[in-house]
């Protein structure tokens, strides 16, 4: 996975755009790792502030940056579960197994 100290790095960074810009770094960064972090954008149908995220994050999805992720999926109610995520858009920094990498 995307070392930890790369990451903790990206979530020390106080400004909100450069340090989203050093995770998406470090998501791409592990392509090749069988178990490697990634950024999910979870949104949902009629949500505008959802469509507002999607457009903003366009170009990183296009290019498998981003993975976007409706929340009424299967994947994506096991996604907010799990996480307890309980409003949308949300993006988040998953590991290969759904679960939220936090800055501890």
């Amino acid at each position: 996975m995307g070392s930890k100290e790369e990451i903790k790095t990206c979530y020390s960074i106080e400004d909100n755009e450069a340090a989203l810009d050093c995770l998406k770094q470090v998501a791409k960064k592990s392509n090749g790792e069988e178990c490697r972090p990634r950024l999910v954008l979870l949104v949902q149908e009629n949500c505008g502030g959802c469509e507002e995220e999607k457009a903003r994050f366009k170009k990183d999805i296009e290019d498998g940056t981003v993975v976007k992720i409706d929340i009424n999926t299967p994947e994506g109610r096991e996604i907010a579960n799990r996480n307890k995520i309980e409003a949308v858009p949300a993006v988040l920094l998953l590991d290969c197994k759904n679960v939220l990498i936090d800055d501890a």
